[in-house]
């Protein structure tokens, strides 16, 4: 990955549309790192940045959603809340990302 705080940063620009309530963890070799909110880390991206220097191998995104309890089509339902989730995931947050080249993290 590229220089730890150049890819801190470079991620929460290309999250600068993605819900404030984005979780987002900073993963390092064997063990997860530090992890905020996008709304906590925009003004901060460094705070993603491992205490002990260790290189970075990745980034967790999660978006937190409570689940419906009922089983039904209704708008409660387990089904329709699991669809919600998805939906609101991949267009508040895949969609801002684009295409990665994996090797080296830049856009392509």
């Amino acid at each position: 990955m590229a220089y730890p705080p150049a890819a801190a940063k470079r991620l929460v620009r290309m999250l600068a549309e993605a819900p404030a309530d984005l979780h987002v963890q900073s993963l390092v070799e064997g063990e997860n790192g530090p992890r905020g909110t996008l709304e906590r880390l925009r003004p901060e991206p460094g705070d993603l940045l491992p205490r002990d220097g260790a290189p970075i191998a990745g980034f967790r995104l999660t978006l937190i959603k409570g689940m419906g309890n009922s089983r039904g089509n209704t708008e409660s339902g387990f089904i329709r809340s699991v669809d919600d989730a998805v939906d609101r995931f991949h267009h508040g947050v895949v969609a801002h990302l684009g295409a990665v080249d994996a090797r080296t993290g830049r856009r392509v």
